[in-house]
């Protein structure tokens, strides 16, 4: 009996640093969810949602991307509609929302759009880097796809780099 009170109290001693060390500060992903919360919850202003809390080469190849569409008159080749599309009920999608912190560190939402004939539940992971002591987006992926990738391969196919 002492033999096993003695093995669970050095476990419950090893319980805080398995915390500390094995996952990510309880504050930091509450930070990254709130991003994610702040781009889905008010789709309207996605683009600047998205763009003040991105990380420098996000932010750099999404704003060039755009720079080149409308000096061109040419559609972007940043790919903002897959957050959420084009047509969305932002009242359903703000209730049925919910978001999940994944073992690689992104934030996934998953929410409904609201829009017949749309996909019945729309999946976006949102992946994060630290940068100046804050959690900034790095990257959004939608289907497998890489927002950042896409953007590149698209500016690529069109000449722009």
């Amino acid at each position: 009996m002492k033999k096993v009170l003695k093995k669970t109290a050095f476990l419950l001693a090893l319980a805080p640093l398995a915390i500390t060390y094995g996952h990510a500060n309880p504050s930091d992903n509450q930070s990254k969810i709130a991003i994610a919360k702040k781009v889905i919850s008010n789709l309207d202003q996605r683009i600047p949602t998205i763009l003040s809390h991105a990380d420098n080469d996000f932010s750099t190849i999404a704003n060039y991307a755009d720079f080149v569409a409308e000096r061109d008159n040419y559609i972007s080749c940043a790919p903002w509609d897959w957050i959420g599309g084009q047509d969305y009920v932002q009242s359903r999608i703000n209730r049925s929302a919910n978001y999940t912190l994944l073992k690689n560190g992104q934030v996934r939402a998953r929410f409904n759009v609201g829009v017949q004939g749309g996909k019945p539940v729309e999946i976006v992971d949102f992946a994060f880097i630290k940068q100046n002591g804050r959690y900034v987006i790095s990257d959004i992926i939608v289907d497998d796809t890489s927002f950042i990738q896409a953007t590149i391969e698209c500016l690529q196919e069109s000449d722009y780099i």
